[in-house]
């Protein structure tokens, strides 16, 4: 099990047997929220300081990237597929799809205030 403090930007890990910490991990200064990866071999971390989204692989316990986010975030989501997400944020552009692969953030034409965002299983329907 995981467990993410938002004010110090840590994840934790969490033994099942004994529910005592068995790791930690920053992530950031401040985080918003943390994902688990579809196939469970690693943590999207989304933190507000510095804007980034981190990637926390499992088996050892390690940052494996970080990526700077286009705007400070308001919500989050991977999609089923995990190879993208979205991102909302304040401002003129206020969502952005993420290709995790590339890690490269691409704005998409909505001017309006965005708040939650989900993918329906089909990692192709976001709502």
């Amino acid at each position: 099990a995981y467990i993410l403090t938002p004010e110090t930007g840590s994840a934790h890990e969490i033994s099942t047997d004994n529910l005592s910490a068995t790791g930690q991990i920053r992530a950031g200064q401040k985080a918003l929220s943390m994902w688990m990866a579809p196939d469970g071999s690693a943590l999207y971390v989304v933190c507000r300081e510095p804007r980034q989204l981190t990637r926390i692989a499992l088996n050892p316990l390690r940052v494996e990237w970080k990526m700077p986010l286009p705007g400070e975030p308001v919500d989050f989501a991977l999609a089923a597929n995990g190879a993208i997400a979205a991102v909302s944020s304040p401002g003129p552009k206020p969502l952005h799809l993420l290709d995790l692969e590339a890690r490269a953030a691409h704005p998409l034409g909505v001017e309006a205030d965005i708040g939650a965002v989900r993918f329906l299983s089909n990692s192709k329907t976001l709502i």
